[in-house]
């Protein structure tokens, strides 16, 4: 945080990590190391982040966890957002034509704002319609399977493919 603050000050990049944990696999600590890292990121401002999805020291990458980080970070990214006060999300005047013990739900402030909420991805949440919880797990690994039967990677742009030819070239002249 000492260094991310120096950086800043100085207009600097800083270099930090998130999204990586020591466990073998995926599991509570791992959880736990992966949202603390990632939101430690972004609160001590660092801004070049990476080894994201890595686990046992970086000596494994998994797709799953790397999922499970896009799910944290998404969240992390919404917190970070804060709460906007103004004249229209503070609803003074909805509030007081409303009044104590009126009916919200009729407003339309209400339906203008009512979905401005983080919702995840994975993670569940029994208000959503999931009262027996998922297993994360098992709902990280089906989003895997199914990036990896239908991703296709898209060609390279032909002054991309000239490019590297180009240093292919220029490296086996050597």
């Amino acid at each position: 945080a000492a260094l991310a603050d120096i950086a800043n000050y100085f207009e600097l990049p800083f270099w930090g990590t998130a999204g990586m944990t020591d466990t073998v696999v995926l599991d509570e600590q791992g959880a736990a190391e992966i949202g603390m890292s990632c939101l430690l990121a972004v609160l001590t401002g660092a801004n070049l982040v990476h080894d994201v999805g890595l686990l046992d020291q970086a000596s494994l990458v998994d797709p799953a966890t790397i999922l499970f980080c896009d799910e944290v970070i998404d969240h992390v990214k919404h917190f970070m957002r804060g709460i906007h006060l103004s004249p229209e999300t503070f609803a003074m005047d909805v509030i007081d034509s409303v009044g104590a013990g009126g009916n919200y739900l009729t407003s339309r402030h209400t339906l203008a704002h009512f979905r401005n909420f983080w919702s995840p991805t994975y993670f569940t949440r029994p208000s959503m319609g999931n009262k027996e919880g998922q297993d994360l797990m098992g709902a990280l690994n089906k989003k895997v399977l199914e990036i990896e039967q239908t991703h296709e990677v898209p060609p390279l742009e032909p002054e991309k493919v000239g490019a590297l030819m180009d240093l292919e070239k220029k490296w086996l002249r050597r």
